[in-house]
C-alpha cells in the first residue's frame, strides 16, 4: 500500500489531506532532519523552559509522536495529556511513554474530549494552519484552559502562502524508497489569529516571528541545507505566540 501511495503523490505533488499525510509520515517522523522543527525549537524551548510546570496540568494538542512531551515530563507536571488525530503518530508516542504517566488521546483540535477549564498550560504547535475553521479550534483550546492559564501556539507563517510555498514533508517507506509530499494547509492571516484570540479571551503576552537570518544559518549548515538557506534568507518561516486566558 505504501508503495502505491508514493507513486500516487510523487508525480502530482497535490496537497494531501492532513490526517492521511500524518498517518503516512508517522513511522519516519522522528528520523527526519526537519528545518521547521529545528527553527521552532530555538524560540519554543526557551519559552517552555520559562514556565513552572510543578504540580500543573498540561495538554499538548497535536502532540504527534511526543516530541515535546518528554521535555515537559521532566518538569514534574501533575497531569500530562497528549492529543493527536493520527493513530500512527500516537502509536509512536505510546512506544516512548508506555511506562510513564503520560495520557494519550486520539482526537482533533476542533473537538477535544477534555473537561473545560482543566489545564494550566496548553501547547499547540504547527497544527492550526491545517484546520479550515480556525475559530472553532481556538475556542476549543481556550475552553480546556483554566482561567489565567497559558497557551503556546506556533505555526507556519502565513506569508508563505503569499509566495505559493507549500508545507511539505518527506516520507520514507520501510524499503528505503521516499517521496516529498505537500500537506493541505489554510492561509489564516496574522489578523485572523488575533481576531480569534481576542474573541475567545486570550491576551497576547509574547509574539515572535522567526525569520530565516544569520542566527539560523548554523541550523541549515548542520543539516546540510545551506542552498535552501540562501534561497529563503530574510523570509519569515514561523510565528510563535504566548497567550493567557482571562481570569
Amino acid at each position: 500500500m505504501f508503495g502505491r501511495l508514493l507513486k500516487h503523490y510523487l508525480p502530482k505533488r497535490s496537497p494531501v489531506q492532513p490526517h492521511e499525510a500524518y498517518e503516512l509520515w508517522a513511522h519516519s517522523y522522528d528520523d527526519a532532519d526537519n528545518i521547521v522543527f529545528a527553527v521552532e525549537e530555538t524560540a519554543l524551548f526557551p519559552m517552555l523552559d520559562s514556565l513552572d510546570f510543578t504540580k500543573k496540568t498540561f495538554a499538548d494538542v497535536g502532540c504527534g509522536t511526543g516530541r515535546h512531551l518528554q521535555r515537559v515530563l521532566a518538569r514534574r507536571a501533575d497531569i500530562i495529556v497528549g492529543v493527536d488525530f493520527s493513530r500512527q503518530m500516537l502509536a509512536g508516542a505510546g512506544a516512548k511513554f508506555a511506562n510513564s504517566s503520560v495520557c494519550l488521546i486520539e482526537s482533533n483540535a476542533s473537538n477535544l474530549p477534555l473537561a473545560s477549564s482543566s489545564f494550566d498550560i496548553v501547547l499547540c504547535t504547527l497544527v492550526l494552519g491545517h484546520i479550515s475553521e480556525l475559530d472553532i479550534a481556538v475556542a476549543e483550546i481556550t475552553r480546556i484552559l483554566k482561567p489565567g492559564g497559558i497557551v503556546l501556539i506556533s505555526d507556519w507563517h502565513p506569508v508563505n502562502h503569499d509566495h505559493d510555498a507549500q508545507r511539505t514533508f518527506r516520507i520514507v517507506s520501510r524499503d528505503g524508497s521516499s517521496a516529498t509530499c505537500a500537506v493541505q494547509s489554510f492561509p489564516h492571516s496574522i489578523h485572523d489569529y488575533r481576531k480569534a484570540f481576542q474573541k475567545h479571551g486570550l491576551a497576547i503576552e509574547d509574539f515572535q516571528e522567526l525569520f530565516i537570518d544569520e542566527r539560523l544559518k548554523p541550523i541549515y549548515e548542520k543539516l546540510g541545507k545551506l542552498d535552501l538557506y540562501r534561497q529563503s534568507r530574510q523570509n519569515p518561516l514561523l510565528f510563535l505566540y504566548r497567550l493567557r486566558k482571562g481570569e
